[in-house]
């Protein structure tokens, strides 16, 4: 079973949809859970961004694995200073989030695979 984290962006749509259609349990933590039920499914467990602090930590005690893939989109925006602060502090302060509730879950998660700002280039 798997806690997903930013599961509707380029990557994380991928990859749930992939590992539901291998038998996983998924929640999402998502910013907008009307969006991702939109582009996840029916199968998907939702909690929203402002659960608080102990709704998480019991959400994570029922996880094995968590897969963190927040921060901004990187797709199609130009790399300002400005844009860049956005995307570290976007990935940093949810990861910490994540793993401040990993702490305090009663069985934390045995995995935790975090990936934040991933982009690709093409082929080029």
């Amino acid at each position: 079973t798997f806690f997903f984290l930013a599961p509707t962006g380029f990557i994380g749509r991928a990859l749930a949809l992939r590992l539901q259609r291998r038998g996983h349990a998924v929640l999402a933590w998502a910013r907008s859970p009307h969006r991702a039920r939109a582009q996840l499914g029916e199968d998907v467990t939702l909690l929203s961004i402002e659960a608080g602090h102990q709704e998480l930590a019991d959400v994570l005690s029922q996880f094995e694995a968590v897969i963190n893939l927040a921060g901004e989109p990187l797709f199609g925006k130009r790399r300002t200073p400005g844009r860049k602060r956005a995307i570290v502090e976007s990935g940093v302060a949810l990861t910490s989030r994540l793993v401040g509730g990993m702490r305090r879950a009663e069985r934390p998660p045995k995995i935790l695979i975090s990936d934040s700002a991933g982009d690709y280039d093409g082929d080029r």
